[in-house]
């Protein structure tokens, strides 16, 4: 195996060199960037930070304080908390959740937003727990709730949520299958399969299943994969 970041010693350093040298505390997610490279989200750091496809490591969110900086900041110049997940879209936004149960995002000009809060509700939605942002089919963040064992996916033009998948949900009445209607609970990951248009879920509990998802307005079905 290749050691792509981190030198083995916790800790913070080596912007702007080699990502195997650099020290890293608790990574605890990747995402691959749109041009190569990839996203670490390093909890441990507070920060959210860069590989190149050349393996040169930056920091592109957090200054290393725990405490939460304000909309609109430089990304790189103020505190993010501690991201637990991080994605990016195809328009070169990076989103991450953090412990503290919001999902923020650093736009293409290197500020930093909230995207979603669980105090304030900001966009119309209440987060338990987000621990996980990925993208799907339709290019838009999907938010993995593990306390509230929801899935959302939210609209970028008009920022209003919509609950995909989760006990609160109207889906039985559609013919759909709610995380509520089934063991599964507390989904904690959540993979995209794009030839096959289906999503892979893992939960708390250690199962995982797969939610055939045609699109958003027909049947789902989530099945649970064998132990």
């Amino acid at each position: 195996a290749q050691i792509l970041a981190g030198n083995g010693e916790r800790g913070f350093s080596g912007d702007g060199g080699q990502a195997s040298s650099a020290k890293l505390n608790c990574p605890l997610a990747v995402f691959g960037a749109e041009l190569g490279g990839f996203y670490i989200a390093a909890s441990g750091n507070f920060r959210i930070r860069k590989v190149s496809s050349s393996g040169v490591i930056t920091t592109i969110a957090g200054n290393g304080q725990i405490n939460e900086g304000a909309d609109g900041s430089v990304a790189n110049q103020t505190g993010i908390g501690r991201p637990i997940s991080v994605a990016q879209d195809k328009l070169f936004s990076v989103f991450f959740a953090t412990n503290s149960g919001k999902v923020r995002w650093v736009n293409p000009r290197g500020k930093l937003e909230v995207y979603s809060a669980a105090n304030d509700g900001y966009i119309h939605h209440h987060f338990g727990k987000p621990v996980h942002v990925v993208f799907g089919e339709k290019e838009r963040p999907i938010i993995v709730d593990r306390d509230k064992s929801e899935i959302s996916i939210f609209n970028g033009i008009n920022q209003k949520s919509q609950l995909l998948l989760g006990p609160s949900s109207q889906n039985e009445a559609k013919g759909l299958l709610a995380l509520g209607a089934t063991p599964m609970e507390r989904p904690t990951r959540l993979a995209y399969d794009a030839l096959l248009k289906r999503y892979f879920i893992l939960t708390a509990s250690g199962r995982a299943y797969m939610w055939d998802h045609v699109n958003e307005k027909s049947n789902m079905r989530l099945i649970e994969l064998e132990n």
